[in-house]
């Protein structure tokens, strides 16, 4: 019988003044005795799925007429991985980026990311954020949640500049860093990042800054 049953027993067999209380107090003996083992079980083993875990521990006593809320991590695919463009340079990943960048190329900034398989065929893209003239925001932990909900083994960042100068500024380098770090930790690789221009690019990696 499945947690989400025994709540809806234990409501409906109970006769006291405040049922909901009750079951409450059971479900928070029941978290501490089964899923929190569990929880920390997995999370050693495949990180990804505390995403999915710890919210549900964090909300396992905020109800609404009773209804305990679910978190749930999905990837659905419905092209073939076999007929996924492969990305070996960083031309194809320029030429990639291009395909998919919004009208506002050379208005403001904006920061994607392509994600690969180990093969380094295409997955899918992520625009990360859009922010304004001179600058917009990365979140690292946006940026990790959606490549490993993808299951991707490596990531291309890219970022415009909407001035046309194509050189990367110190803030760049840092974040580049900052991302390589993370994705080490995580096992996926940061295979490049660039900074695209309408007719040019500068590759991180190129010029062996990665």
């Amino acid at each position: 019988m499945c947690i989400r049953s025994v709540f809806r027993y234990l409501r409906f067999v109970s006769e006291g003044n405040n049922p909901l209380l009750f079951s409450q107090k059971f479900s928070r003996h029941i978290l501490q005795v089964f899923v929190i083992p569990i929880s920390f079980w997995w999370k050693s083993k495949y990180s990804f799925l505390k995403v999915a875990i710890k919210p549900l521990l964090a909300m396992k006593n905020k109800t609404t007429n009773g209804i305990l809320f679910e978190i749930e991590v999905k990837y659905s695919s419905g092209t073939p991985m076999s007929e996924r463009p492969t990305i070996s340079s960083s031309k194809d990943a320029y030429e990639q980026f291009k395909k998919i960048w919004s009208p506002t190329l050379e208005l403001r900034e904006e920061f994607y990311m392509l994600l690969l398989n180990r093969a380094n065929r295409l997955i899918g893209w992520y625009c990360i954020s859009k922010g304004g003239i001179t600058g917009t925001v990365v979140d690292v932990r946006l940026v990790f949640s959606i490549a490993l909900k993808s299951l991707a083994c490596g990531i291309i960042f890219a970022h415009n500049h909407p001035s046309g100068n194509i050189n990367p500024s110190e803030a760049d380098i840092r974040l580049t860093k900052k991302l390589t770090d993370s994705g080490m930790l995580l096992e996926i690789l940061v295979l490049d990042h660039l900074i695209i221009c309408n007719d040019k690019y500068f590759s991180f990696t190129d010029e062996s800054l990665i």
